[in-house]
């Protein structure tokens, strides 16, 4: 996107931007953790992804919260407005994807008392990869 003429306003949307990102490593990292918990069948490192959640959750209002100001304060137009809105949705979705992750590791107990099925751990790395590159 091309500079706005407003120096504060790009600043604002910079700030916003980086919160995004921050926000998908710490699901990336999430999502890493809670399919190492499942594989490894590790209660300690399941229990750190689902308090971990709420940091992500915590990161989702943030960024939430710094668009409404952005609008309310800047009122935006067309690409603009358009680049906030996308920022809330995104931020949304990463929140989901953090819910996942979370659900993945609350199943670590349950696991931990079924037997291993051969195969399912490179299964669980390959498909927790993929997810980290398309994140």
């Amino acid at each position: 996107m091309k500079p706005h003429t407003l120096s504060s306003f790009d600043r604002d949307l910079d700030a916003i931007r980086l919160n995004v990102l921050t926000m998908g490593g710490q699901v990336e990292d999430a999502i890493l953790n809670a399919s190492r918990a499942l594989e490894g069948r590790d209660e300690d490192l399941a229990a750190q992804v689902v308090q971990g959640d709420k940091l992500i959750d915590a990161s989702e209002e943030e960024i939430n919260a710094q668009v409404v100001r952005l609008l309310a304060l800047r009122q935006p137009q067309a690409d603009d407005l358009r680049a906030a809105v996308a920022v809330m949705k995104m931020a949304g979705e990463l929140e989901r994807l953090g819910d996942y992750a979370k659900n993945m590791a609350k199943r670590v107990p349950v696991l931990i008392a079924a037997p291993v099925i051969d195969g399912a751990a490179g299964a669980l790395r390959r498909q927790s990869r993929l997810v980290g590159q398309m994140l």
